[in-house]
């Protein structure tokens, strides 16, 4: 994917709704949707992508491959009635991601002994090596789907306007006109696919029962009091049959709960639908943010503001998203430039569907050299759902958790040549194969916690979903 291209805007007409136009693109091939507070406000639909990378021994190699934007003439008068605004926003298109939790890596910051290495997982490709507390992750070989676009639709929210862009070459013209004519005719068709509304089933979910998480999290606490890490995230699976359209569901969910970062993927052999309220990482020019959240309570109706002042007054919840802040510092500083990690933020208060969180903020600057492979590199998984060291929390992870993480606990998002790089934290994620429909649900555990209210938890960020 190395090479020139030039990034072209075409305003669409018709203002049909985000949910309306996603069912349409049900028989398309890798369809990708983002929706909520991507690129500034803003929903994203992509599909057929001119390349598909799974797996291999460097499952961040493709990242390298990104072309290289330029203006044009040509894209300057398709979009020149367009606002200055609006084109910051635009993606054009780039490699989108979804990247599993990498099960089995291990590190040396508790025995082996004791925490021994755990299973594999699954979204395609093979899963081996560890990674060290000097450098989590560095090692680590997690589960990946890339897909390569060369054009999408962007909603965008603040102009209430679709786009059609692309990253144009030569080569590409003519399918580039065909597929800008046919998402168009989408946008303005009345066919009554746009309302086949819950065309979709799932059984009774099941998961272990409360004692087997509970005792889960007595081990960690054993684990974080003998020394062995300061946190841990344990999580327990969620499972039910599944019948009917993966793209239904999410258009549906996604619709009711607005999360600030829905995201769906079909990568083929699976299908995410993921509503997360978390930011992984988002970098824009050489500028690279990281919203990392730790600390719950429940949302219990409209007059709900004593739950979060029951947050706000928590000092569990405070280290425990303290300690993650300085953990997403570590892994920034790893490639951000030396003196330019700050946490401009610390322990806000933010509404999300069902729950208040506990939200801090990290940023970092870049240097030149440095691209969104390797910056995922350095801070993937996400700190706020293993733990610190992220190493050790990893091991323990393997050991106690009832089958692998798959995506959950992962990340999905894009990189662009345009706008940059946005990834989410995939919680709150069904994840969708074999007609069977999982959901992961967890908490950060530390010395404090207590073992039943961290069953509550897990079943309050369940609870909107189901």
């Amino acid at each position: 994917m190395r090479g020139d291209c030039e990034f072209r805007a075409v305003r669409l007409p018709g203002g049909r709704p985000v949910a309306e136009v996603l069912r349409g693109f049900a028989a398309d091939r890798a369809v990708v949707c983002l929706r909520g507070n991507w690129v500034g406000g803003g929903d994203l639909i992509a599909s057929e992508p001119v390349a598909v990378h799974c797996g291999g021994d460097d499952p961040l190699a493709p990242m390298h491959e990104q072309p290289r934007a330029v203006a044009s003439a040509s894209s300057s008068a398709a979009s020149a009635s367009a606002s200055a605004s609006a084109q910051s926003r635009g993606v054009g298109g780039g490699w989108f991601a979804v990247l599993g939790y990498p099960s089995g890596g291990g590190g040396s910051g508790v025995s082996d002994e004791r925490l021994p290495t755990g299973r594999g997982s699954l979204v395609g490709g093979s899963l081996t090596g560890g990674a060290s507390d000097e450098q989590p992750g560095a090692d680590v070989r997690w589960q990946t789907w890339l897909g390569f676009y060369d054009h999408l639709l962007r909603w965008d929210r603040v102009d209430r306007t679709w786009w059609f862009e692309s990253l144009w070459t030569p080569e590409r013209d003519a399918e580039l006109a065909r597929r800008q004519e046919e998402l168009t005719a989408r946008l303005t068709d009345s066919a009554p696919r746009w309302n086949c509304r819950g065309n979709y089933r799932a059984g009774l979910f099941t998961a272990a029962d409360a004692t087997s998480h509970l005792q889960t999290v007595e081990r960690c606490i054993s684990h974080i009091r003998a020394g062995d890490l300061f946190q841990v995230n344990a999580a327990q699976r969620l499972e039910a049959d599944f019948t009917g359209s993966t793209i239904d569901l999410f258009a549906d969910v996604s619709e009711q709960l607005q999360p600030a970062r829905a995201a769906y993927a079909d990568t083929g052999s699976s299908v995410l639908a993921g509503f997360s309220p978390e930011l992984f990482l988002h970098r824009r020019g050489r500028t690279v943010t990281t919203s990392p959240i730790k600390g719950t309570r429940p949302r219990v109706g409209v007059a709900d503001e004593h739950e979060a002042d029951v947050l706000r007054g928590s000092a569990k919840d405070a280290a425990e998203n303290v300690m993650i802040v300085d953990l997403m510092r570590n892994d920034l500083g790893r490639v951000g430039l030396p003196g330019s990690v700050r946490a401009p933020s610390l322990l806000d208060i933010e509404p999300h569907p069902g729950v208040w969180h506990l939200v801090s903020t990290v940023t970092a600057e870049l240097p030149d050299e440095v691209d969104d492979a390797d910056l995922l590199a350095a801070t993937f998984p996400p700190g706020s759902v293993t733990g610190a060291p992220k190493s050790s929390a990893m091991r323990i992870i393997d050991r106690y958790e009832p089958g692998g993480r798959q995506a959950f606990s992962g990340a999905v998002g894009f990189s662009s040549p345009v706008y940059g790089a946005e990834f989410a934290v995939t919680i709150r994620s069904f994840q969708i194969a074999d007609d069977r429909v999982g959901l992961w649900v967890g908490g950060g555990i530390t010395v404090d916690s207590v073992p039943i209210e961290e069953w509550r938890e897990c079943l309050t960020k369940a609870s909107p979903l189901l």
